[in-house]
């Protein structure tokens, strides 16, 4: 079991341009943004694997937030969030070994550039991550206020854990409403303010993400192209390729859009199946169990195949969400167990779309995070597709 060390990863974050659709903000203290490891950063993300940076926060701020978590318990505000015996959410239990959660009172005024108590010193270091996120990974609409950009408190005391889940999915994966969504998920990022004396030896509570072992990938801004989500992964002894979902292709004489999947060659897309289309072809199954049966199908030598355009690619297709795999006990395909111990003052951040993961029982002690999801904006349908009736 690899555990993860900020050694190596640490980057020290500056702020970037101020977006001149928002407030500015007074300037932030924190000297890890005095020289921003943008490269180590970078390619972290887009490897699909959990970035860590030390000391995000100082303890004065770390303080401040834990009195804050203090003040809204005693008057009632947290809640059981139920999810630590599903992650399906089909069977809550919200029972002790829950953990409780309560929304941030302040982030609205704060993501709506507001004036924040004096007493707010966090503000301005969470409002530099945001604008550097959007400027290094070229995903501007992260710093839109209008977008449901989310932020909690997390407590988890003994018994406390969250079973393997994805924070974001393609927008094809939700159902029919997966669509009309304005925004979704793009960086998840936690803060530890947990005891200074915390080991995961007695304490527990790990952060288990499973990344890849080695990624392909021919571009470097993350978990889109072109603003098509990645869906999975072409997995081969050289490493993990990413395939994307293109929800919008048109056939001549169909006005009506198909999907298909591609991966990315020399900065061209390389298509990897037929196109279809999602109404005519699911018939009543979701998309994911669509495309894994046929991958199973198209890959067993019988036959030409029918969706994939080549039966190696479908034998080396898996989903990023491989519930299959996951619900029989398996690992996700081609990746390891990375280890995180909630470390007070640090900050995890990793693409919402890319990581599974899952959070280790508590043995002693409570773990307690201020964490949260900035949101990018969904990608519009194409306007090609209006036609005028």
């Amino acid at each position: 079991m690899k555990i993860a060390s900020a050694n190596g990863l640490q980057a020290q974050n500056q702020s970037k341009s101020q977006s001149s659709t928002e407030k500015p903000y007074a300037t932030c203290s924190n000297p890890i943004f005095a020289s921003l490891d943008v490269d180590g950063l970078k390619a972290t993300i887009c490897a699909g694997q959990v970035y860590q940076q030390r000391n995000f926060l100082s303890e004065l701020q770390v303080s401040s937030l834990l009195q804050e978590v203090k003040e809204l318990e005693d008057a009632g505000e947290f809640v059981r969030s139920g999810l630590s015996n599903t992650a399906e959410r089909g069977n809550q239990q919200f029972g002790e070994s829950d953990r409780s959660t309560c929304i941030v009172p302040w982030w609205m005024d704060f993501i709506h550039g507001n004036e924040l108590p004096i007493t707010n010193i966090v503000g301005p270091s969470l409002h530099h991550l945001r604008q550097t996120l959007a400027e290094i990974f070229d995903r501007p609409t992260l710093l839109d206020s209008s977008l449901a950009h989310e932020c909690y408190f997390s407590t988890s005391g003994v018994g406390s854990f969250l079973p393997r889940h994805m924070d974001e999915r393609h927008e094809e994966l939700k159902g029919p409403k997966g669509w009309i969504q304005p925004s979704r998920r793009s960086f998840t990022w936690l803060i530890y303010l947990s005891d200074d004396n915390w080991t995961l030896e007695e304490n527990g509570g790990a952060l288990r993400a499973y990344p890849q072992q080695k990624v392909l990938r021919s571009h470097n801004l993350g978990s889109a192209h072109n603003g098509n989500l990645q869906i999975g992964w072409l997995q081969s002894k050289n490493g993990s390729q990413p395939v994307y979902m293109d929800s919008w292709c048109t056939i001549a004489g169909d006005s009506e859009p198909h999907c298909l999947l591609y991966k990315v060659y020399d900065e061209e897309r390389v298509v990897l199946t037929k196109p279809w289309k999602t109404t005519a072809i699911l018939q009543g199954i979701s998309v994911s169990e669509f495309l894994q049966e046929w991958a199973i199908k198209d890959s067993n030598g019988i036959g030409k195949p029918v969706l994939f355009l080549h039966e190696q690619d479908a034998k080396q297709f898996n989903l990023l969400e491989d519930r299959r795999n996951w619900n029989s006990g398996k690992d996700p395909q081609g990746s390891f167990p990375f280890d995180v111990s909630p470390e007070r003052a640090l900050l995890l951040i990793f693409d919402s779309l890319l990581v599974p993961h899952q959070v280790e029982a508590v043995r002693k002690g409570r773990r307690v995070a201020l964490a949260g999801w900035f949101h990018e904006a969904t990608q519009p349908i194409p306007a090609s597709l209006y036609v005028a009736q």
